[in-house]
């Protein structure tokens, strides 16, 4: 069984303690909540399920079998198997529930009956990802009479005590996150609504692994997220949701991500509770609280354009796609003038789309989309769907164009679109800032790699990667050169970066090795090495973690 990959997921349970207590006269059924958190390794489609475990021992001294008893429980959702299959497409988290409900009439043996949730691969239903460890049930009693009343009493005040402190005991060893979504009450139709999630480490202890969902509401017809000032994209879209992988979040730190959205012109109101969750390794997920529970979007006049992008913030070399959406404001029977003409949803005029291609973008292909000519490279016009709103509801047209960025720039240049009437007057215009970053590959630890075919190495080079080791004590190499053509074969390892024999290791041409004890966790965490060549037989190696300066070493090589 891999290591890493039992580590892809993370079960918890609200409960604080290994023990439910439940009343044979308890009519009502026991739910037992779960959270199956997918931590990383990409998309996996698991089966969760339930199994019991020998019960406590009956008046002959045997244990109550576990088949015997498995009928009480199952899984809310399951099938006639008690299987409930889940699907991750990297991360994130569902919830599940176990139910336990006695039979009418039975009389059960009192005492514990553990049963642990275990989580399956579909595909390989032998691999096993993760076994949570085993919970009681415990099967007591009728509730006692007037007689026993007092006692009782006594008996259950000293648990509340008991489980009120181990409650407060187990929340403040916990690392609380406060997540806010500030969002305004009312926007009008035809604007881009800018959102600011705020989220909030309140307690003396790091968060790791954060991880941001922002699930798209019913009237939302884009969203796209980024971090201020992030030196990498952090964000990504997939169908209707943004995921931000924010790595760690320092004790009483704060961290912003600008989250913008596209309110749909027929939307009315938009609900705003229950859209941003955010999770971390050592806790269970926060939802967002709104400044305001709904925004309200009012209605706009004549036309409307705006743009979107798939990703928040661009890198160079790897694609993205530019969204042009526009609709006529006009339903039912209102008029309007437009090149001097009544304009009715009876008589929709024919729009085209002027769109400015930015420094540092190029188009991805030739032509661009079959909607479009060149004007020049930098300039494209697109013609439109006629607006048809006769059905009383407004009609959105969209436009995708793939870009490909090709340098970094200073500032974000600005997409720049205008939407030209009949006539080629511009009717209306909007623009999309968009940052151009350093681009940087992403494995998954498990399968993925990368073969650089170097005819000539360089003699002074920098590495830097944002590594997320799956284990403190497993060799692990995260990037190496090993045995070069060309290069003496007495050396294997011609440069190796990696963790093992309990330090970070950096080697070079095989016997020139420097090691970095005490800083090995298995957070994600930015590795950065430095080679210089001072002169033809000595080179000067530097070794950073986070950005911080751990040693710096002078070789004979």
């Amino acid at each position: 069984m891999s290591d890493t990959k039992v580590k892809g997921f993370d079960v918890q349970t609200e409960l604080a303690a290994d023990s439910v207590p439940y009343s044979v006269d308890n009519t009502d059924p026991l739910r037992i909540p779960f959270n199956v958190t997918r931590l990383a390794g990409g998309p996996a489609r698991v089966e969760v399920t339930l199994v019991p475990l020998a019960g406590p021992p009956t008046v002959a001294g045997t244990p109550v079998r576990a088949e015997a008893w498995a009928p009480w429980l199952m899984l809310e959702g399951a099938d006639a198997r008690g299987r409930l299959e889940l699907a991750f497409d990297d991360t994130g988290f569902r919830n599940v529930n176990a139910v336990f409900r006695l039979p009418a009439g039975s009389e059960p043996v009192l005492g514990h009956y553990p049963f642990q949730l275990q989580v399956l691969g579909v595909d390989d239903p032998d691999e096993q990802f993760h076994l949570f460890e085993p919970i009681s049930i415990a099967v007591q009693g009728k509730q006692p009479g007037p007689a026993g009343f007092v006692a009782a009493l006594l008996v259950i005040l000293l648990l509340i005590i008991g489980l009120t402190v181990g409650g407060v005991l187990w929340y403040l060893s916990q690392v609380t996150l406060d997540v806010t979504l500030e969002t305004a009450a009312t926007t009008p139709a035809g604007r881009v609504l800018s959102n600011t999630v705020r989220i909030a480490n309140t307690r003396g202890t790091t968060a790791t692994q954060v991880l941001l969902e922002y699930r798209r509401p019913p009237g939302v017809l884009a969203a796209t997220a980024s971090v201020p000032g992030a030196p990498f994209r952090r964000c990504d879209e997939v169908d209707d949701t943004v995921w931000c992988e924010l790595g760690d979040l320092a004790a009483r730190s704060v961290l912003t991500v600008s989250l913008t959205t596209i309110p749909d012109p027929n939307a009315g109101v938009i609900e705003n509770t229950g859209v941003v969750t955010v999770t971390s390794g050592e806790q269970r997920p926060s939802v967002a609280q709104p400044t305001a529970e709904t925004t309200t979007v009012t209605p706009a006049a004549g036309v409307s354009i705006v743009l979107d992008s798939s990703q928040g913030v661009a890198a160079v070399a790897e694609p993205l796609t530019v969204h042009i959406l526009a609709w006529q404001n006009l339903t039912g029977t209102e008029t309007a003038v437009a090149g001097g003409l009544p304009l009715t949803v009876t008589q929709p005029l024919t729009y085209h789309v002027l769109y400015e291609l930015p420094d540092g973008m190029r188009y991805r292909h030739d032509p661009p989309a079959s909607a479009c000519r060149y004007r020049t490279y930098f300039q494209l016009e697109c013609a439109l769907p006629a607006f048809d709103n006769g059905d009383g509801q407004i009609q959105v047209e969209r436009l995708s164009l793939e870009l490909v960025p090709t340098q970094v720039t200073v500032d974000a240049p600005a997409h720049r679109v205008t939407l030209l009437d009949g006539a080629g007057e511009a009717a209306a215009a909007a623009a999309l800032p968009l940052r151009i970053v350093e681009p940087a590959l992403l494995f998954d630890g498990i399968d993925d790699y990368a073969e650089l075919n170097l005819t000539e190495a360089p003699e002074s080079f920098t590495v830097s990667l944002w590594v997320q080791p799956y284990s403190l004590d497993d060799k692990q190499a995260f990037l190496g050169v090993y045995d070069v053509p060309g290069v003496d074969s007495d050396n294997e390892n011609v440069f190796l970066v990696g963790y093992y024999e309990g330090g970070l290791h950096v080697n070079l041409m095989d016997e020139k090795t420097i090691t970095v004890q005490g800083v090995q966790r298995t957070a994600r965490q930015h590795v950065a090495v430095v080679v210089e060549k001072l002169a033809p037989s000595r080179s000067a190696i530097s070794i950073y973690l986070d950005g911080v300066l751990q040693t710096e070493n002078v070789f004979l090589a």
